[in-house]
């Protein structure tokens, strides 16, 4: 459900729902007006990036069959625009989304759908030393596909039901340096946002390392376009069988140092957080946040 508080304020109307989950940093370009996702492309565990595209009515109802697109790791970048897209919304949400300048994680009254939900892994927050840069593609660094996502805005769908803890790498989350960080993001929803009806165009680099079709747009004619980058070697795995201590479940945090550098490596962090159910993903497969001016530096 999105916020009705937050599409109050913008102009155009909403062709396409957007979902964010998985292995992901989202960056806001706010010098040239579009959002930046960069996905890691681990090889263990192996996390595979797929687009899902649903074509729904202004009802909601399905129209059609699913396509579903996994992305090659070749590719470098993923653009995504709109033929008649609006930046209108910009003026309102000059951070691409909503935000609360005063944002406390334990605040009984927060918005759930304020960015301020996601970690910022170029902020204090982590508490992981100071942010030094993002690392440049090649050597044993992993790959990253960027998505640049023109015409967007983008908010929390909600934040998770349980407070996650972080911790030195290798301490657990009992061990001496944890903290309690509060609750986080679950999945990053956008809308792309229009004038007129059109077209959602694709674009895809190198030339040739992947393909998808226009798709036409109007009033009636909707979108629900999800992307993802989950872990499909543990996905499935029960709890029991995971990496837990102390009833907390290890997450994927860990795993955005393979892209980003700080100024103290014996402070790198893993996140624990309380397992969701007796299926559940790994606690946090989730996308985090760079208050950065770009994430270009991590395909140059």
């Amino acid at each position: 459900m999105l916020s009705e508080k937050t599409l109050a304020a913008v102009s155009g109307f909403a062709v396409a729902e957007l979902t964010i989950d998985g292995l992901a940093i989202c960056c806001f370009n706010s010098s040239k007006k579009y959002w930046e996702v960069a996905y890691l492309r681990l090889k263990n565990p192996k996390h595979e990036l797929v687009i899902n595209i649903q074509e729904v009515n202004v009802l909601g109802e399905l129209v059609g069959p699913p396509k579903r697109h996994q992305i090659p790791e070749g590719v470098l970048s993923i653009g995504i625009k709109l033929t008649t897209g609006s930046d209108q919304h910009y003026t309102a949400y000059p951070k691409g989304g909503p935000t609360d300048p005063n944002f406390d994680r334990d605040a009984l009254n927060n918005d759930p759908h304020v960015l301020n939900w996601m970690i910022d892994l170029s902020g204090p927050e982590p508490k992981h030393g100071k942010f030094k840069k993002l690392k440049p593609k090649g050597g044993d660094r992993v790959p990253v596909s960027l998505a640049r996502i023109y015409h967007s805005l983008f908010m929390v769908r909600r934040p998770g039901g349980d407070a996650v803890k972080l911790s030195p790498k290798g301490k657990g989350p009992s061990g001496e340096g944890n903290f309690r960080l509060g609750r986080i993001n679950e999945e990053i929803v956008g809308i792309l946002l229009a004038t007129a009806p059109g077209n959602i165009e694709f674009s895809f680099t190198p030339a040739g390392s992947h393909s998808i079709d226009p798709l036409p747009y109007s009033g009636t004619r909707l979108y629900r376009i999800a992307i993802t980058n989950m872990d499909v070697q543990t996905k499935f795995l029960p709890v029991e069988k995971r990496e837990m201590q102390d009833g907390y479940v290890k997450g994927d945090f860990h795993h955005f140092y393979e892209v980003l550098e700080t100024d103290d490596k014996t402070k790198e962090q893993e996140l624990w957080a309380i397992p969701r159910g007796p299926r559940s993903v790994d606690g946090d497969c989730n996308p985090a946040g760079a208050g950065l001016p770009s994430l270009d530096d991590l395909i140059k």
